[in-house]
């Protein structure tokens, strides 16, 4: 019932709140005019009673223990969590721009490794329990910075990995392009992508020279979703992006 902006005519949550307007004289109790849409009203609380119900019969908030790596980071369920084996974690990054999580992958074991994940950027973590298919609160956010490729040696710095072009894609052919600085034979080097839960999609031998490298890939019909494409190098992931196919 007004404007929002905290000034006349707002009286939202004020002492003047008001359901609607009585425009009758005398008032005669009857509102001619309504400031809210009952149907929205009564789904929002059905909404909000249903999450209630949720809460109370969802396992406890958990707490893992956070291992951070080079490019990656390992998550361990401790004490009483461990009895549920399936847990659920949310990633986002600073550059997200929002505060809800750009992925969220399930686990089933005690124990499990995000790999891959990009040089330059900070991460935020949270685990949840879920049993029954119920799922708890989420775990406080655990930050951590990754290392740049450019610290991490030789091949990071003479390779760079560039995004995917166009991006987002829609279920179409794009390229993916690799510049490489100085003319040094790299053997065995592929681009590797991945789905959110880490499975092997697709492995494109590539072969390296100096200069920028172009590569055509064509999506799987059934691909949709958030997936990951690294260039690997012999047994090293050199970098690793983010593509969003719709």
């Amino acid at each position: 019932n007004g404007n929002g902006a905290g000034t006349a005519p707002d009286r939202i949550h004020t002492q003047h709140d008001s359901i609607g307007v009585d425009s009758s004289l005398p008032p005669d109790g009857i509102f001619e005019k309504l400031y809210i849409d009952p149907n929205f009203l009564r789904r929002n609380s059905m909404t909000t009673g249903v999450n209630m119900g949720l809460l109370a019969i969802s396992p406890p908030k958990p707490s893992p223990l956070f291992v951070p790596g080079a490019d990656n980071m390992k998550i361990i369920m401790q004490g009483e969590d461990t009895v549920y084996n399936h847990y659920r974690v949310g990633i986002r990054t600073r550059g997200s721009g929002s505060l809800y999580f750009d992925t969220v992958m399930t686990f089933y074991s005690d124990s499990f490794i995000i790999n891959n994940l990009q040089g330059g950027k900070r991460y935020f973590f949270s685990v949840m329990n879920v049993k029954n298919t119920v799922e708890s609160i989420f775990t406080d956010e655990q930050s951590q910075i990754i290392a740049n490729t450019s610290e991490r040696g030789s091949v990071e710095k003479d390779i760079e990995l560039m995004q995917n072009y166009p991006n987002p894609n829609n279920n179409k052919e794009m390229m993916i392009s690799i510049l490489v600085k100085n003319q040094v034979l790299y053997r065995n080097a592929e681009i590797v992508i991945k789905d959110s839960i880490g499975r092997d999609i697709k492995k494109i031998p590539v072969e390296l020279k100096a200069g920028k490298n172009d590569i055509i890939f064509n999506p799987l019909k059934n691909m949709k979703g958030i997936y990951t494409y690294s260039l690997k190098v012999g047994e090293k992931i050199v970098q690793t992006r983010k593509m969003v196919i719709l």
